[in-house]
C-alpha cells in the first residue's frame, strides 16, 4: 500500500511540473508592459489605410481636435473621420460620409465615449457592400448606468445612406462589448 501512494504521489508531482512548464513557457503578450497598456483598447471602426492624416493642436487643458483622417472607398466614398478631445476623460469621433463629393453623413453620426463606458460606436464595413453599423444606448442617471443598446445599420441607397429600423439588443453599460 505504502509503495502504491508513493508512485502515485510521484505521478502526481511530475504531472504538475509539466503542466506548470507549460503555463511558464508560454508567451506573456498579454500582459500588460506598463501602466499605460492597462484599460480599454483601442475601438476598430472599420477604417483602415488612410490616404490623408492631419494631427491636431490641443489647447493647454487637452482641449480640440487631436486629427483628422480621410479614408476612400471604392473610389466614390470618402470618410472623414475628426478625434475631438474634450480635457476631461470623454472624447469622440465625429464622421462625415461623401458620396461623388455630396455630404450625406445621417444626423449623429459620432461616437459618444466617457471613461468607463461608451454610449455610441460606429464600424464601417466594406463587404459584401458598403455599410455602416452604429450601436447606441440612452443615458441615463450616470455615464454607468447600463441601458437598452440599439443597433441600426446604414445602407447606400440611391444618393444617401439610409437607416435601417433599430434592433434592440441588451442592456449594457459599454456598447464596443456588441461589436
Amino acid at each position: 500500500m505504502k509503495k502504491t501512494n508513493f508512485l502515485l504521489l510521484i505521478i502526481t508531482a511530475l504531472a504538475a511540473a509539466g503542466v506548470g512548464y507549460v503555463l511558464l513557457s508560454r508567451p506573456r503578450a498579454a500582459i500588460a508592459a506598463d501602466e499605460s497598456e492597462i484599460g480599454p483598447q483601442p475601438f476598430d471602426d472599420g477604417l483602415t489605410n488612410a490616404v490623408e492624416k492631419v494631427e491636431g493642436d490641443l489647447d493647454d487643458l487637452g482641449r480640440g481636435i487631436a486629427s483628422t483622417e480621410v479614408f476612400r472607398y471604392a473610389g466614390n466614398i470618402k470618410i472623414t473621420r475628426t478625434r475631438f478631445e474634450t480635457g476631461t476623460a470623454h472624447g469622440y469621433y465625429e464622421y462625415k460620409v461623401e458620396l461623388n463629393g455630396a455630404d450625406i453623413t445621417p444626423k449623429d453620426f459620432s461616437t459618444e465615449e466617457g471613461a468607463d463606458c461608451v454610449l455610441q460606436r460606429l464600424k464601417f464595413y466594406s463587404v459584401p457592400q458598403f455599410h455602416v453599423v452604429k450601436i447606441s444606448r440612452p443615458w441615463k442617471d450616470t455615464w454607468i448606468t447600463p441601458t437598452m443598446a440599439t443597433k441600426t445599420i446604414y445602407r447606400l441607397s440611391g444618393d444617401g445612406l439610409k437607416a435601417g429600423e433599430p434592433e434592440n439588443l441588451e442592456v449594457v453599460c459599454d456598447v464596443s462589448d456588441l461589436f
